[in-house]
């Protein structure tokens, strides 16, 4: 059996893990920023209805 995610929440994921590499690799660099991208990439996956 195969499930498929839908595309936006796809996007999200994806977007938080960008934020989260650039957050690993230049911790300095737009530091607040970054977390709050986070936070706001999580409240949206985690509220997503899927």
């Amino acid at each position: 059996m195969s499930f498929r995610f839908p595309d936006d929440l796809i996007s999200l994921k994806r977007q938080q893990i960008r934020a989260y590499n650039q957050l690993a690799l230049r911790p300095a660099v737009g530091a607040a920023e970054l977390r709050r991208e986070l936070i706001r990439l999580s409240c949206l996956i985690s509220s997503h209805p899927y």
